[in-house]
């Protein structure tokens, strides 16, 4: 199926985990070898690369300050507000993990902001969701 533009989505299941990265024509199915799971705007498959323009550098730049903070972490189970706490992280300002409208609209390049936060445990078959900022807004829990 042929979409206006591609997006990343997270599947996952007590089982397994998967991301799927699609572009406008094309698909690419990535297992998650190691929770927790991340996954930043733009592609991790060398496949579909070819086919997107070049990651922005603010995408790139909230990938490794995830993927710093997760290696710190090592394979400990983290919690509810650990995982909070990260998804809030301002470092590297202006792209931060956690970006606030206010700070997009004083950029003219990579205009973005944080939409919404989810963190799902499943293990315990729940889902946290937070609209907006995740410094700011209320999570809301769903049961799956």
């Amino acid at each position: 199926t042929e979409r206006a533009v591609g997006c990343n989505y997270t599947l996952v299941t007590s089982r397994q985990q998967r991301f799927v990265e699609t572009t406008a024509q094309q698909t690419k199915i990535l297992p998650i070898k190691t929770p927790p799971a991340y996954h930043t705007n733009h592609c991790l498959s060398k496949e579909l690369r070819a086919f997107t323009n070049k990651p922005s550098s603010s995408s790139r730049q909230r990938y490794n300050r995830l993927k710093k903070i997760l290696r710190r972490v090592g394979k400990q189970e983290l919690t509810f507000d650990e995982l909070k706490q990260i998804l809030s992280n301002h470092a590297d300002y202006p792209s931060s993990i956690c970006r606030h409208e206010y700070e997009a609209d004083q950029r003219s390049e990579e205009c973005s902001t944080t939409l919404a936060s989810i963190i799902i445990n499943t293990s315990a078959k729940t889902m946290h969701v937070a609209q907006g900022n995740p410094c700011i807004a209320k999570y809301k829990e769903y049961f799956l």
